[in-house]
């Protein structure tokens, strides 16, 4: 089917089925009913309308779009700042922490520090209750000194049975003989 200007065209009811009616649908240029022919010519009001639907479908679509990025935009927020809160929390519970853990350690260094002058006033004490005359006289049993757990280091294992110390030796291995060996050249 060709269009030329001179072309007219017709828009009619349908009749019931038969040769007429297959006649028209067989050139006919739209078939359906009237809505969705009218909806195809410009300036009617089915056109309208159906424009108008299509806008309004349009601008839900749009506003459910913006309130979907409204809702993920606001729960991400509120999920940084939940975050942000937790950070705060837990530096603000290893502040107390450290500070907790600094005064720990000032009053132990203050106890250290007391009770070694503590040791000091004793020992002090204990060398002023003797008054040397000169003369030789015993002395009560002595108390070590020494903070708790640790012990005095016997020498007497050093010795070599009569009291006198082994020779002292070189790391080498090499006995080292008294200066009384040694002759020196003083010429």
């Amino acid at each position: 089917m060709t269009n030329s200007s001179d072309d007219y065209f017709a828009l009619v009811r349908m009749p019931q089925p038969g040769p007429r009616r297959d006649a028209i649908l067989r050139d006919a240029a739209m078939v359906g009913n009237l809505d969705a022919v009218m909806e195809q010519l410009p300036d009617t009001k089915a056109r309208t309308k159906a424009l108008t639907d299509m806008f309004r479908i349009a601008d839900d679509a749009v506003a459910a779009e913006h309130r979907r990025d409204v809702a993920r935009a606001d729960a991400r927020r509120a999920r940084d700042e939940a975050r942000d809160i937790q950070v705060l929390q837990l530096s603000g519970a290893i502040d107390a922490l450290t500070r907790r853990m600094d005064a720990m350690e000032e009053e132990h260094a203050r106890l250290v520090a007391a009770d070694k002058a503590q040791r000091i006033r004793e020992a002090l004490a204990d060398l002023n209750t003797h008054h040397p005359t000169g003369e030789l006289h015993s002395l009560g049993p002595t108390e070590s000194r020494l903070p708790a757990g640790e012990t005095e280091i016997d020498t007497a294992d050093a010795r070599d049975g009569n009291g006198d110390l082994p020779e002292p030796k070189d790391p080498t291995g090499v006995s080292i003989h008294p200066a009384s060996h040694f002759s020196v050249d003083t010429r």
